[in-house]
């Protein structure tokens, strides 16, 4: 394909884009192909959590309320795991068509900033299967009695877990994100830390918008978002440590950008003097 040049009009531009658009359609398209034959095992493994917190003397069961729900179920895993298997070529075509307009030191951080992307969201999916699911579906159906029976639709599941995946392969995107913006001079430690309340409210709306309307899986997904967090102000920490002007003579961060600020304007203010002092000096010799 033709690579993209600066001297590109827009039409050419665009007809790249279309390009690069119908091989990651391709790549998703043969990875639905080959994914939709398992589509079955990955639903059970996706329902096994659940199945294993119904309590005993209950059938672990799901249940379906449409004749072609089953049907759709499949397609929908098919989809969902071919958009996956086909994500490698589908960022590789978004990296060859924006790879020309980048500077070489932007080239270097682009796929290990993608590499980590995809990590970051891969162990934040392994969280909320791991962890998320087994200590909220143990919670909730623990409720369950000999008279309260749990009919679970496989359609609600489905759509109940491909959310809170969605959410927490996002929400452990954070420190990733803050060391770029960090990187960029968006953000400053001081920055987070004098905002934590602030930012401890948005998390929490977040946390109740992304699950369920209940405390129990609202909490699971705000503790991690706060110890992310936390996280995500360490890795702003190191990324400023070695810049000049932030760090004071013991190694410590200064924390009041004020203070860096009138601190660089003092040496700016005293380099000035020294100058005009030199500017008003006479010169020897030149009275003879």
């Amino acid at each position: 394909m033709q690579a993209l040049d600066a001297n590109m009009t827009l039409v050419e531009h665009l007809r790249e884009l279309r390009k690069r658009l119908v091989v990651s359609l391709i790549a998703i398209t043969v990875g639905f192909l080959a994914v939709y034959g398992f589509a079955e095992h990955i639903f059970a493994f996706l329902t096994q959590p659940l199945l294993d917190a119904i309590p005993e003397g209950h059938e672990r069961k799901m249940i379906f309320t449409g004749v072609a729900q089953p049907f759709l179920i499949d397609l929908k895993v098919g989809i969902f795991g071919g958009i996956v298997v086909a994500m490698p070529v589908v960022l590789h075509q978004a990296w060859k068509f924006i790879a020309p307009a980048l500077y070489a030191n932007e080239k270097r951080y682009f796929m290990p900033f993608i590499v980590t992307a995809l990590l970051c969201f891969a162990a934040g999916g392994a969280f909320a299967y791991f962890v998320a699911f087994p200590f909220s579906f143990q919670f909730f159906l623990g409720y369950s009695t000999t008279d309260i029976q749990p009919m679970i639709s496989i359609s609600e599941y489905l759509d109940f877990v491909q959310k809170l995946l969605l959410a927490f392969g996002l929400m452990f995107e954070m420190p990733l994100i803050m060391f770029v913006l960090a990187k960029f001079g968006m953000i400053t430690p001081h920055f987070l830390s004098e905002n934590r309340r602030w930012a401890t409210v948005i998390m929490a709306l977040a946390a109740a918008i992304f699950t369920p309307a209940d405390a129990i899986s609202m909490l699971a997904m705000l503790i991690p978002l706060l110890i992310l967090y936390e996280i995500s102000l360490l890795v702003v920490r190191m990324v400023y440590k070695g810049q000049p002007g932030l760090v004071d003579a013991e190694g410590n961060l200064i924390e009041d950008d004020e203070e860096v600020a009138d601190e660089r304007g003092d040496d700016d203010t005293e380099g000035d003097d020294t100058t005009e002092e030199s500017k008003t000096a006479p010169v020897g010799g030149e009275g003879n």
